[in-house]
């Protein structure tokens, strides 16, 4: 679809219903690779080359991918957001704690010394 075609007639149900404009939504899953990440890179591209302006944010983020070349480790899912967002925000804002186990996040900020603080989630 593309980005000059009326967002009404794109997207008639969530106009019909009063879901536009929303200020948010929340995509949520009950397990790990379920797709929470897959479906929310793509909605947020396909919503952004509609013209409707959107961000995406991942509170934490586990289990990062090792450079061989020094350069800091990837975190598949920040990235893939980050390429949905056509690198609009920094990778930092879409996603303000990475821990490098894959883990869940409280456990993997154990094994880094570190914590899920609740306020750097609130503050991005």
């Amino acid at each position: 679809m593309t980005g000059d075609r009326d967002n009404r007639t794109i997207f008639p149900s969530f106009y019909r219903n009063g879901l536009f404009p929303m200020k948010g939504l929340f995509i949520t899953g009950t397990d790990t690779s379920v797709g929470k990440t897959w479906l929310t890179s793509r909605l947020v591209f396909h919503l952004r080359q509609t013209g409707i302006p959107v961000g995406a944010f991942k509170p934490a983020c586990s289990g990062a991918r090792p450079t061989t070349t020094g350069q800091d480790p990837i975190w598949e899912d920040v990235e893939g957001l980050h390429q949905a967002v056509q690198e609009a925000f920094p990778r930092e804002r879409i996603c303000p704690l990475r821990f490098l186990a894959p883990l869940a996040p409280p456990m993997a900020a154990q094994a880094e010394s570190r914590s899920v603080s609740v306020e750097i989630i609130r503050e991005t």
